[in-house]
């Protein structure tokens, strides 16, 4: 008899299979299992962000993952792609029957030509949208400098020579996206910040003692 965890994920490449024809080749469906982060993507129907199976977790999935399943569906947000495509995506935790998160179901459309149609309605109201880049990582290093572009936009400047007090606050946001739970993550964030992995570490410590969590198995 299957595990749980094992019969959710079945069916939700099942599922995959099922409606990404329906739709047509403006939409992917991709189904990520949470045991491992390097290598989330098990089920890849479509193809618009030219990803594979074994492909790293993306920062949405990280997102609903660091919620802990709490949050059920993030549901259709907009995305502009490194070559200027808008994707309407919507991930959807998978829980088994415990309510444990195990991983993501993802439902990618490209919407680009809509957006295009409606270009001049959205200049006449006057609306707003995120025009920064969304990237679907296929390996680890492009998933940290996805998120690392995340952060240095929130803060609005760059990532290195912070002082120890600002490289805390990203080190927080971080591990609170669950960013160090990615195998081998340590070491490309330290880059990025411009620090040794000791002292990398020696932060994560103290933000970890100041939450009171504990590093992931």
């Amino acid at each position: 008899m299957k595990h749980p965890k094992e019969t959710v994920l079945d069916a939700a490449v099942q599922i995959a299979k099922a409606i990404q024809p329906s739709i047509g080749n403006i939409c992917e469906i991709v189904v990520h299992d949470f045991r491992d982060l390097n290598r989330s993507v098990i089920a890849y129907e479509g193809n618009l962000t030219g990803r594979k199976i074994g492909a790293p977790i993306t920062p949405l999935s990280l997102e609903i993952m660091a919620d802990g399943g709490r949050t059920k569906a993030l549901t259709e947000r907009l995305l502009t792609t490194d070559d200027g495509r808008t994707i309407k995506s919507t991930v959807v935790a998978l829980c088994d029957d415990d309510d444990r998160i195990v991983g993501s179901f993802c439902i990618n459309i490209d919407v680009t030509n809509l957006r295009h149609t409606l270009h001049l309605l959205e200049s006449i109201a006057g609306s707003e949208k995120d025009t920064s880049p969304y990237t679907f990582p296929d390996t680890l290093p492009e998933l940290v400098h996805s998120v690392m572009e995340q952060e240095t936009r929130r803060l609005g400047r760059a990532l290195t020579n912070l002082d120890a007090r600002s490289r805390r606050e990203v080190v927080r946001s971080l591990n609170n996206h669950q960013v160090f739970a990615i195998r081998n993550s340590v070491k490309l964030v330290a880059d990025h910040l411009g620090v040794s992995r000791a002292t990398l570490y020696t932060d994560l410590e103290k933000v970890r003692a100041e939450t009171g969590t504990v590093p992931s198995t």
